[in-house]
């Protein structure tokens, strides 16, 4: 009889009825009828399943990561880090938040696409820290402080922006210094992610003339007064003043320099 399907054979084979009655032990039972029946034999086709298998586990993704030089990345490892829905989910899902959602406001096409342009480069800048913190674990085997003051393996970007909420930069003309030099806490991080110190003194964009006197103060070269202390009242709100606005300022000119 031919197959029904192409992974199923069928053929036809007698089988015998038995007349009642509990069999005996020492004798055969004894057959009163043959009849007819169908038996369904499943092949399986290795080729045809094999070309499934590879169809279901086709994945197209798209990406600019190049695949040669040094910035050059497997396509595994591109998927890898696609399908990471732990961290690309989480950080997406703070868009989501209703505190987010609740404080705008926008109407204009233009406005929206501009939001949302910011909070994608917002959020791969803070996927690629995360990243960069984790390979540097992974190649090292240095684990790295996290929450508590306690090392752990899988740091994240929440970990390292509260260990530097208390970093004071202060600024004296062009030149900048830290109010207190950086804990053993906040030095891992950096180093982690390749940033070195000077990144908090180094001059911003659009300051400094190029000449001596922009060049910035490291954290060992703060000044040791200002070093765990903060001005009194007094101090600070007459830095506050506006330019031209002290008592020894010259008429056109800035504040009095210390």
């Amino acid at each position: 009889m031919p197959a029904a399907s192409p992974l199923l054979e069928v053929a036809v084979e007698e089988r015998p009825q038995y007349g009642r009655g509990r069999p005996s032990p020492t004798k055969p039972r004894a057959v009163t009828v043959l009849r007819d029946g169908l038996k369904a034999t499943v092949s399986a086709q290795s080729e045809r399943l094999a070309r499934r298998d590879e169809e279901a586990g086709c994945f197209v993704l798209r990406t600019t990561v190049p695949t040669a030089g040094d910035l050059a990345q497997s396509a595994r490892d591109v998927l890898t880090v696609s399908k990471e829905q732990h961290g690309t989910e989480q950080n997406d899902g703070l868009l989501k938040e209703p505190v987010m959602v609740k404080s705008l406001s926008l109407t204009k096409p233009e406005r929206i696409e501009v939001l949302g342009l910011v909070c994608l480069l917002a959020l791969l800048i803070w996927r690629l820290m995360e990243r960069t913190m984790r390979t540097y674990v992974d190649t090292t085997s240095i684990p790295l402080p996290g929450w508590d003051k306690k090392a752990t393996e899988r740091p994240t970007s929440c970990m390292m922006v509260t260990k530097f909420a208390g970093v004071t930069v202060v600024k004296l003309g062009h030149q900048r210094q830290l109010a207190r030099p950086l804990s053993a806490v906040q030095q891992p991080s950096l180093t982690a992610l390749d940033v070195p110190p000077s990144c908090f003194t180094g001059p911003q964009s659009g300051e400094g003339n190029g000449d001596a006197s922009s060049t910035p103060l490291t954290a060992a070269e703060a000044s040791p007064a200002l070093a765990g202390r903060r001005s009194p009242a007094d101090e600070r709100h007459h830095h506050e003043q506006p330019r031209g606005a002290g008592p020894c300022s010259p008429a056109g000119q800035g504040p009095c320099q210390p």
